[in-house]
């Protein structure tokens, strides 16, 4: 009785399969096109989702992506790390917000924060790391079911390497 109790309860355990978990609906993070000597860039377009940017209780800014109706683009640039040194490591990161379908949009200056483009310089650099508004550029971004082409120049009030970059992600 024993050993049939405890056959069926390891039977049992061994049958259960875990849930599938629903297809991602975000295009892959691709390696970008758009780079600089001694680094990695990534480029990736987050669908169904939005930046919430905050303030901490310092006054610094931090960045959330939560699910929402539009799409995020993000690209990344992160440099290798120095070799013998412990605080090397540096990233840049540009992040804004579009709509879905269609889209030919031009942006300048102020008008940036309508796509909430935000720049981050995450490093070892006291005062000058955290995420920042940009508020003086240009941005381009054509956008269809097949593409999104970006074009981006911009100034921070940081220290910065990316200062301008094109990218196109073909869309599925």
């Amino acid at each position: 009785m024993k050993f049939t109790f405890f056959s069926l309860a390891i039977l049992a355990l061994f049958s259960c399969a875990p849930k599938k978990m629903p297809p991602k609906k975000d295009l892959p993070v691709l390696k970008a096109s758009t780079c600089f000597e001694n680094g990695d860039c990534t480029v990736e377009i987050l669908k169904n989702a939005e930046l919430l940017i905050r303030k901490d209780e310092t006054g610094q800014l931090y960045v959330e992506i939560i699910p929402g109706v539009k799409n995020v683009f993000k690209y990344s640039y992160t440099r290798k790390k120095l070799e013998g040194i412990a605080d090397s490591g540096y990233q840049e990161i540009i992040l804004f917000e579009f709509l879905s379908g269609e889209i030919n949009l031009l942006l300048q200056d102020k008008n940036l924060q309508e796509a909430n483009l935000v720049f981050g310089r995450l490093c070892y650099c006291k005062g000058e790391s955290g995420y920042f508004r940009i508020n003086r550029g240009d941005l381009k971004l054509v956008s269809n079911n097949k593409r999104v082409a970006v074009d981006l120049k911009f100034q921070a009030e940081v220290p910065q390497i990316i200062h301008e970059l094109k990218e196109t992600i073909k869309q599925e």
